[in-house]
């Protein structure tokens, strides 16, 4: 088919464009090729189409319309159905029916006289003046044929239209009616085996009855022929295409799921999450994992890499927090950052660790926050403690928006208020450290009002004095932390892991810590993913990990019951008074009584037999 596409390039061009110019220029072509003649000689330029498109590049979304115009009178024609075409021919009238012509190809319109002997004459369209004054005692009956597309059962398809008025413009013995072949050949859809006689046949018997071609009358309305013969004439035109809902408007189409290549990013991180569940792991849940908010107090060499690694598993929101910039060391430790970070004094790293997060997956909702975190011995100056209670309200409303808080900074003392917050609200945390060629991987749940003898340790349980300044009189190298390069990523991926296997334990953040397990006998596992470990202590020199078990100690620092109802009742206040002096929290908790009472034991030695 010939046509007009005509592409807009805006939405807004798209929407003024005179469609209706358009489609009357289209029909006007039409009716003047059958005026000329140029229809006859080749029926085909019938057929046209207008389509008006705009297309949206950025977004893959496509505007487009149809038109197919076709001419029509007043008066509509009318048709009979004579039946499928085996009603009307024998089989063995199609079986002897060819097509002979130069090309060798099946003609779009054709002529058939039917002749007494049982025999089929099958003629080229441009032999139509001869066709009809043939005078022959051995026609019995003239049809004129074409190949229709439609697939309904009783009803020839669009093309019609035009073929029908083509048809009544010509023929000039004005019958009442015609006898039209519409043909479809679906033997080919049908059946991709299906053997034709020749070449040059249009079916053989068996392809015919595979198929749902009609005969039938058209009837033509009174003083339909002098009315297209009128000097001047012109007849109306339709052919818009409805859209989905049946209305005359254009019809959308969205392909941003297969093209858009964020959306394939997407498709791909989660059909790679997804063949896990379905191969190796089916009751873990994707959806949960997904949708957990992680939160980063630390942005550098354990931020990023626990970043990347909550990026593999198909989180969706992470946020970091630091105060630090890069620096030219960092790169090469540090895998979200590099080089140009280091430039012109640096970035901020919290911010760029996001930024690269975006740039890794796009659909990642990465923030990065940059400010600093207010820590014990760190005494504030009257003049910053409005400006350090402004940053405290910024950390617990960040520790209170997620569920997972990761307490990957560089000092005991940084992990303190982290590890308050955690406490108070309830959230799920976990912490790395490294050393040389050690590191430490723990978590801690949920905490009740009072501590009882299953809840487990934070990272200060195992202490008996407060955080302080542990960064003070310290030379620059001594504040840095020297490892082996392979320990932050392994301490990274397995604070990561843990977190997996604890949102897919039944019993969540209040799973007990398991140390042990038969891998033989997987019904017993109370997680997908194996054991659910309170501690992970490794020692890369040896290759080796110990898996330990601490629990709440009452008189915790950070996690007791008396330091946390104590931030409950005081607020930031109670922050402000533990910055400049941190052995409040000794006193808060009892470790300065335990160490007066130990003080003051007299040891007194009656002989050597006493030892």
């Amino acid at each position: 088919m010939e046509g007009i596409l005509h592409n807009t390039n805006t939405i807004e061009d798209f929407k003024r464009l005179d469609k209706a110019n358009l489609f009357n220029q289209l029909a006007d072509s039409i009716w003047n090729s059958v005026k000329n003649g140029e229809a006859l000689k080749d029926p085909q330029r019938l057929n046209k189409f207008l389509l008006v498109s705009y297309a949206d590049i950025k977004r893959y979304k496509y505007y487009y319309w149809f038109a197919f115009p076709a001419l029509h009178l007043e008066t509509p024609f009318h048709y009979s159905s004579s039946g499928n075409v085996l009603s009307f021919f024998s089989a063995s009238q199609f079986d002897n029916i060819k097509l002979k012509f130069e090309d060798n190809k099946k003609p779009s319109h054709f002529l058939i006289n039917k002749l007494k002997d049982g025999n089929i004459e099958l003629l080229q369209f441009d032999r139509w003046n001869s066709f009809w004054e043939e005078k022959n005692e051995n026609i019995s009956e003239k049809l004129v044929g074409y190949i229709d597309s439609s697939h309904l059962v009783s009803n020839p398809g669009w093309i019609l239209r035009n073929f029908i008025i083509l048809l009544s413009y010509y023929l000039n013995h004005n019958p009442s009616h015609l006898k039209i072949l519409c043909f479809r050949d679906s033997s080919s859809l049908e059946s991709k085996n299906e053997n034709t006689k020749s070449d040059n046949s249009i079916t053989n018997s068996s392809s015919i009855n595979s198929t749902n071609s009609i005969v039938f009358d058209v009837i033509f309305p009174e003083g339909c022929f002098e009315a297209l013969r009128k000097e001047n004439f012109k007849p109306k035109s339709t052919g818009w295409e409805k859209n989905k809902e049946g209305k005359y408007a254009p019809s959308y189409v969205n392909l941003s799921n297969i093209l858009d290549p964020l959306k394939l990013a997407t498709s791909s991180v989660d059909l790679n999450l997804k063949l896990m569940k379905w191969r190796l792991a089916p009751t873990i849940d994707l959806d949960k994992i997904m949708k957990t908010k992680c939160l980063l107090f630390g942005s550098g060499t354990l931020g990023c890499s626990v970043a990347r690694c909550l990026l593999g598993w198909g989180i969706r929101n992470i946020t970091l927090v630091d105060n630090g910039k890069v620096s030219y060391s960092n790169p090469v430790r540090q895998s979200l950052f590099d080089f140009n970070d280091c430039l012109h004094g640096g970035s901020y790293k919290a911010i760029s660790a996001a930024n690269k997060l975006k740039q890794i997956f796009p659909e990642v909702n990465a923030k990065g926050i940059n400010i600093s975190i207010p820590m014990p011995g760190h005494s504030v100056p009257k003049e910053e403690t409005e400006n350090i209670k402004k940053d405290l309200e910024t950390i617990h409303d960040l520790v209170e928006s997620n569920d997972v808080i990761f307490i990957l900074t560089d000092s005991r003392e940084s992990r303190w208020l982290p590890t308050l917050l955690s406490t108070s609200m309830n959230k799920l945390a976990f912490n790395a450290a490294l050393g040389f060629d050690t590191y430490l991987v723990m978590r801690h749940g949920h905490r009740g009002e009072v501590n009882n003898e299953n809840e487990l340790g934070c990272y200060f349980c195992n202490d008996v004095v407060a955080p302080i300044d542990s960064l003070k009189e310290r030379t620059i190298d001594q504040q840095c932390t020297v490892t082996r390069p392979g320990v932050s990523y392994l301490a990274s991926s397995l604070a990561v892991e843990l977190l997996i296997s604890v949102l897919n334990h039944p019993k969540g953040s209040q799973a007990p810590a398991e140390t042990n397990m038969n891998y033989e006998n997987k019904d017993n596992n109370s997680s997908e993913f194996g054991i659910v470990p309170h501690s992970i202590r490794g020692y890369l020199s040896q290759f080796k990990n110990l898996l330990v078990t601490g629990l709440a100690y009452d008189k915790c620092t950070a996690c007791s019951s008396s330091v946390v109802g104590e931030y409950k009742k005081r607020g930031n206040e109670f922050i402000i008074e533990v910055l400049n002096n941190p052995s409040i929290l000794e006193e808060i908790t009892g470790l300065t009584a335990m160490k007066q009472e130990q003080d003051d034991i007299s040891w007194e030695v009656q002989n050597e037999d006493d030892f």
